[in-house]
C-alpha cells in the first residue's frame, strides 16, 4: 500500500491528476484506514485540480466527517468556505464559517495568523466587510511579523 501511495503522490505532483485519482481512491476502498486523513485530503485536491468543485466539495465535507479533529481539518474548512461560495452553498457557509472560527480559537500560535488571514479574506469577498476588518486587526496586531500582516499593511 506504501508504493501505491508513494506513487499516487508522484502523479499528483506530476500534474497526472486522473492517474492520483484513481490511485487514492483505490487506497481508501481497499482500507480506509490506511493513512486515511492523507489520503482522503488528497481525493479532494485531485478533484479541485481537474475543476470539478462540486466533487471537491463533496469530497473535502467527507473528509470533515471522518476527520474532524486532524491538525489540516481548519485548512480544509477553508478550502470548503471558498467552495461554497463560488457554488452559492449558502446554508452550509454560516456553520462552516462558525465552525473554522472556533477552530481558530484553539489552533496554536503558529497556526493561528494564516487562518486569520484566510478568513478575513473570505469575508471581504462576501463583502463581509465588519467582520473582516476584525479579522484583519487581529492580524496586524497579533502576529505582526505574519505574512498575512505583510500582506494586509502592503
Amino acid at each position: 500500500m506504501d508504493g501505491i501511495f508513494k506513487s499516487a503522490q508522484i502523479h499528483f505532483n506530476l500534474g497526472d491528476m486522473h492517474k492520483a485519482l484513481d490511485m487514492f481512491t483505490e487506497l481508501r476502498r481497499r482500507d480506509s484506514t490506511f493513512r486515511g486523513p492523507e489520503v482522503q485530503l488528497y481525493i479532494p485536491m485531485c478533484y479541485e485540480a481537474m475543476a470539478n468543485l462540486e466533487q471537491a466539495y463533496q469530497e473535502y465535507r467527507r473528509f470533515l466527517e471522518r476527520f474532524p479533529a486532524a491538525p489540516s481539518a481548519p485548512r480544509v474548512m477553508v478550502k470548503l468556505i471558498a467552495l461554497g461560495k463560488v457554488l452559492g452553498k449558502k446554508g452550509d457557509i454560516n456553520g462552516l464559517t462558525q465552525r473554522l472560527w472556533k477552530a481558530i480559537q484553539n489552533a496554536s500560535d503558529n497556526e493561528k495568523a494564516p487562518l486569520l488571514y484566510d478568513l478575513a479574506l473570505l469575508e471581504r469577498t462576501a463583502g463581509e466587510l465588519s467582520s473582516a476588518e476584525l479579522f484583519e486587526e487581529e492580524v496586524r496586531k497579533g502576529y505582526p511579523h505574519s505574512v498575512g500582516s505583510f500582506w494586509l499593511s502592503h
